[in-house]
């Protein structure tokens, strides 16, 4: 593979802040994915929790469409809390007890959530209910730790148009195909905190992460997956 020069642009962090939300470096070492070996910082990009009515801050919410209404998940990481609130505004705990609840991410067609715990190795799923209920939570993807690090690191998550997920942590942009078992580590494209990761562009074919006070873009021979409007939809 050829190395290509890094590019700097000149957007804003709060555009391209707002791109990912709405299409929703690096040398590596990885055997499946056929990523093209080109870094670019995108954007300074400072990050802050959002609150939630009713006094509760997350950092990571997910949103689940239902018709024309929408769903709201987020975790409670101070709490060990996994929140819903429903297309009226009601919200309520639908799990309680991983250690650091952190990122979470609803599969394409929204029948399974997947939830991040920052201190421990796994990445939780959970069915998803009709309700908006949690159901048949395990342990799935067991994630690879790094000596001497507090925890997985693990927060925030993207999947492939094949079904593989990938998950910022301590480690790197780890990789899990659909089975559950880990593809390779992309590493971090600066020695900082890599905090989340989104497929973006008009084929969602550039993956960017976020890593401390930049994001970082990289050309990609897989694509991303646009997320549909109602359950049970194919997504697109």
């Amino acid at each position: 593979m050829t190395r290509r020069r890094t590019r700097r642009t000149k957007q804003s962090p709060l555009s391209l802040l707002l791109g990912l939300a709405l299409v929703l470096g690096l040398i590596f070492v990885f055997y499946e994915l056929d990523l093209l070996p080109d870094e670019s910082p995108a954007a300074e990009a400072p990050t802050a929790a959002a609150p939630i009515p009713g006094g509760i801050r997350t950092a990571q919410p997910g949103v689940s469409g239902e018709g024309e209404l929408w769903a709201v998940y987020f975790t409670d990481p101070l709490n060990k809390k996994v929140w819903y609130v429903s297309p009226q505004g009601k919200k309520r705990v639908v799990d309680e007890g991983i250690e650091r609840p952190n990122g979470l991410i609803l599969w394409p067609d929204q029948g399974t959530l997947v939830v991040a715990d920052t201190l421990g190795p796994y990445l939780w799923t959970f069915r998803v209910e009709p309700d908006g209920s949690l159901s048949h939570k395990q342990p799935y993807y067991t994630l690879r730790m790094v000596p001497g690090q507090m925890g997985s690191g693990a927060d925030g998550m993207t999947v492939d148009a094949f079904g593989r997920l990938y998950v910022a942590t301590h480690a790197g942009l780890q990789v899990f195909d659909p089975t559950g078992r880990m593809s390779g580590v992309i590493l971090k494209p600066q020695n900082k905190f890599l905090s989340n990761v989104a497929f973006g562009g008009p084929n969602l074919g550039t993956l960017y992460v976020t890593c401390s006070d930049k994001v970082y873009r990289r050309p990609t021979k897989v694509r991303g997956v646009r997320y549909h409007k109602a359950p049970g939809e194919k997504p697109r």
